[in-house]
């Protein structure tokens, strides 16, 4: 061993200088122990190193074996933006239902409800029905960018998902067929038909359960699943849109007058002594006009969030403190205003609120709106209201059908990343560079038909000998008849249970970190906060983008790594990029992410979650 360590691992050299200016302090017997300690130290430190070093020498063997060219390059590229796209889109979706903005709208639906957002797109009627829209446009309009998108995402993403899925699955029935044959009509199906059908699809059914099948049956359940959605893609992308008739919330008033429902303000309370602090008898307390209304829920209490009139808070905050329904009063001297410049002997203000506990509609009833000073209880507003059409149009998806179509994307998109690079695996295994295209897909399966049915090449050229039918006939009789490689099988065989039970705990990571980033906002809810004054953007951002690093690189590990410590560096150097990507978009704005909550008993807690 080298006596001066430093020279041989400069790494630790400050680490044998410290040492040896203490050794000079140590005892005789100390003295003796110090080149122990010193040099399991230095073991531990380069086994550590080692390990580090043999890590990422795994993870780039990983990367070069799967991804050997710049073709397979660009495909990964092109279905990790596929995923994390799909992924995103599911994100911005939740992000959505559970933070609706735009204008209120008592009729999101075409029936009038006061509470539109009680009512869940989720319901069976909802199926078929277009419950998320955008824009006002023309019937024209409307119906160009319906063709538009069934033409294009419809029959177009029809083509792509029938080329990837076709050319994924021929790279893996190739390695498949390395192991046990295939029946002439699956053989056809992949590698010449390059498409699906709906008679060759029931054939590749009927002869993966009843013939032959691949040495998978993960793999023969995700091709079928595949097929049906490929043959479906372009039905189900035209019936989740569809254009609908805009409609506005009208109301009666007491003079049978219609008026626009935002006009109506929501009575919060009555001062019914507000002469006492300058304002008059009966005085009432309300809302700005309806806008972006979604009641909060606090302490069992209901508040407007949108509420801009000045009066509230200096109400809100007297009512907490000296009404009897919120706080236990003392019946001594009272302050009231925005800096308590008003002083009020007892007894307190007779404040009436109008507004309770909201856990549905039918709980709701002491909800009042004002119009003109005049009061309107709930029963009134729900029995007159209506929803009058107007004549511009909005287009939008069907919820339901939307995030249906997305889930089964998302799968697909996994499933068939995962068939891609574990077939590209074993093909370099087994050094084989390419796939059967349609016309030697043809001469191999000419070959083996004649081989194996002993077919007379003269036979062939006249109808008379041999028609169709009997050939079909003698297909039938050898069971869909047998084709495979005749190369000497010298790789290890590895099927899908087997690398599952492998990469099972990685495998869960994904799984639940993939649950973590769709269903964001239900762990991150925005009544509980008030990002960024009022725009929580930046915060869900920020957690989504440093999820979906490991998200992305525990997913690549289980496709791509061979050992613990290439999938390690994998995950990691993911987690670090997507890290430090945020921070240009995040620093230069200079915003701190705070959550502002108001104390029920006076005062404002503002708490800082990021800086």
């Amino acid at each position: 061993m080298d006596p001066n360590p430093s020279r041989s691992f400069p790494q630790i050299a400050h680490i044998h200088q410290i040492t040896q200016t203490q050794r000079r302090k140590f005892t005789t017997p100390q003295r003796a122990l110090y080149p122990v300690i010193h040099t399991d130290m230095l073991i531990t430190l380069r086994r550590w190193w080692s390990v580090i070093k043999g890590s990422f020498r795994d993870a780039k063997n990983d990367l070069r074996c799967v991804f050997p060219d710049f073709k397979c390059w660009v495909a990964a590229l092109l279905g990790c933006i596929l995923i994390g796209g799909l992924v995103t889109a599911f994100t911005w979706l939740s992000w959505l239902y559970s933070d609706p903005a735009g204008t209120f709208n008592a009729c999101p639906y075409g029936e009038f409800n006061v509470f539109p957002e009680l009512e869940s797109p989720w319901t069976a009627t909802g199926f078929l029905q277009i419950t998320m829209s955008f824009g006002r446009l023309s019937f024209g309009q409307a119906k160009a960018i319906d063709v538009c998108w069934d033409i294009i995402i419809g029959r177009g993403g029809q083509a792509a998902l029938a080329y990837i899925s076709w050319r994924t699955f021929a790279y893996y029935v190739t390695t498949s067929m390395e192991v046990a044959p295939i029946t002439y009509s699956s053989f056809r199906t992949i590698f010449v038909e390059t498409s699906p059908g709906i008679y060759s699809t029931a054939r590749l059914i009927r002869d993966f359960t009843t013939r032959k099948g691949l040495h998978s049956r993960i793999a023969m359940i995700f091709i079928i699943y595949s097929a049906i959605l490929t043959l479906l893609f372009s039905t189900l992308a035209s019936a989740m849109t569809g254009y609908t008739v805009n409609n506005i919330s009208q109301m009666r008033d007491y003079q049978s007058n219609s008026v626009n429902f935002t006009q109506f303000k929501i009575l919060l309370y009555t001062i019914h002594d507000g002469d006492r602090v300058g304002l008059t008898r009966d005085f009432l307390v309300t809302s700005n006009p309806m806008q972006d209304y979604e009641p909060v829920v606090v302490g069992g209490r209901v508040f407007p969030p949108e509420i801009k009139d000045p009066l509230f808070d200096t109400v809100d905050e007297y009512v907490i403190m000296n009404v009897r329904d919120f706080h236990n009063p003392s019946n001594t001297t009272s302050y009231y205003g925005h800096y308590n410049e008003i002083k009020l002997e007892p007894p307190e203000l007779n404040i009436s609120k109008h507004f309770g506990k909201l856990d549905g509609p039918e709980e709701s009833r002491g909800l009042k709106w004002e119009y003109k000073n005049e009061v309107y209880p709930l029963d009134y507003i729900s029995k007159n209201g209506l929803c009058q059409s107007t004549k511009d149009y909005a287009w939008g998806f069907s919820l339901i059908l939307l995030f249906a179509v997305m889930g089964a994307l998302l799968l697909w998109s996994i499933g068939i990343s995962s068939m891609y690079m574990h077939s590209k695996r074993i093909m370099n295994d087994i050094h084989r560079i390419s796939l059967d295209g349609e016309h030697k897909a043809i001469i191999r399966l000419f070959l083996a038909m004649h081989q194996e049915l002993n077919l007379d090449f003269h036979s062939l050229r006249s109808e008379e000998d041999l028609s169709e039918h009997e050939l079909s006939k003698l297909v039938q009789k050898i069971d869909g008849g047998s084709i495979s490689y005749s190369s000497p099988i010298f790789w290890k065989r590895t099927g899908y249970k087997i690398r599952i039970r492998e990469i099972r705990w990685w495998l869960g990571a994904f799984i639940i970190l993939l649950a973590i980033t769709i269903f964001l906002p239900l762990i991150v809810p925005i009544e509980h906060a008030e990002y960024l004054g009022g725009d929580n953007f930046y915060i869900r951002g920020y957690v989504w983008s440093t999820n979906f690093g490991p998200l992305l690189g525990t997913f690549l590990s289980c496709l791509i790594g061979t050992k613990t410590g290439s999938r390690v560096v994998i995950t990691s150097v993911l987690t670090l990029v997507f890290c430090l990507a945020w921070i240009p978009i995040v620093v230069p704005n200079g915003k701190s992410y705070c959550a502002f909550n108001r104390s029920h008993f006076g005062g404002d807690d503002l708490e800082c979650l990021l800086v």
